[in-house]
């Protein structure tokens, strides 16, 4: 039997700390196979997530740079959700395998930089004349469960007026945390060892900045603004 499409999210910039937390609640519902946390804070806010964080597999990422390493050997497209003009209308399933879906801070959307980690974009469309957008987790949600449509996820048992919740698939997630943080200080480690070896390297001049677009573009704005996932109210 084939294996069905896999689903990521990836949590760059959402600022809300209670959008996180029910955003994980959908991961859960829609089959998403692990959130991607880029971030430096050592523990994400998870408000809202109504004990579902007990069911959702999660990395967590300093750098932007390191997340897109990973998201490489997934063999996945990473799709934007924002209303850009290249975008298609998720009604029309225009998936294309495995996806790492990606979306923009709750007033800007996607910022220059991260649309350039993206291979293509999806939006909603809209019928009322009374609001720009959807709040970022409303229209994950959707695209989410389009994709879960779309690929083929078995529905799980109903039991009255709600599905089953099976224990049997309970993360323990404060191990997974512990296991996210040991592997995220073995990572900066290697990442300021690197960067002490470059130094010692180099024979004079300036050094150059990082590129403005791109994964080192979005890693330098966090470094010198000292934002962080759900810092925000």
């Amino acid at each position: 039997m084939t294996e069905k499409p896999k689903c990521r999210v990836m949590v760059h910039n959402v600022a809300k700390k209670g959008n996180i937390g029910m955003l994980m609640r959908s991961c859960c519902a829609f089959g998403v196979e692990e959130m991607l946390l880029v971030g430096s804070k050592k523990a994400f806010p998870s408000h809202g997530n109504q004990g579902t964080r007990s069911f959702v597999a999660s990395r967590r990422f300093d750098k932007m740079k390191e997340c897109m390493e990973y998201v490489r050997t997934t063999d996945s497209v990473v799709c934007g959700i924002e209303i850009v003009a290249a975008a298609e209308n998720v009604t029309s399933h225009p998936f294309r395998g495995n996806t790492v879906f990606v979306m923009g801070n709750e007033g800007q959307g996607l910022s220059e930089s991260e649309k350039e980690l993206c291979d293509h974009f999806v939006y909603i469309s809209q019928a009322g004349a009374g609001t720009a957008s959807l709040n970022v987790t409303v229209a994950s949600s959707i695209v989410l469960h389009h994709f879960m449509t779309w690929a083929g996820y078995s529905e799980q048992p109903r039991l009255g007026e709600k599905f089953v919740v099976d224990d049997a698939k309970r993360i323990d997630y404060r191990k997974r945390e512990a296991e996210n943080e040991a592997i995220r200080l073995q990572r900066k480690r290697a990442r300021e060892a690197k960067e002490a070896a470059a130094a010692e390297e180099a024979t004079g001049g300036a050094a150059g900045g990082p590129v403005e677009g791109g994964v080192d573009g979005l890693d330098a704005a966090l470094a010198a603004t000292g934002a962080e996932t759900g810092d925000s109210d």
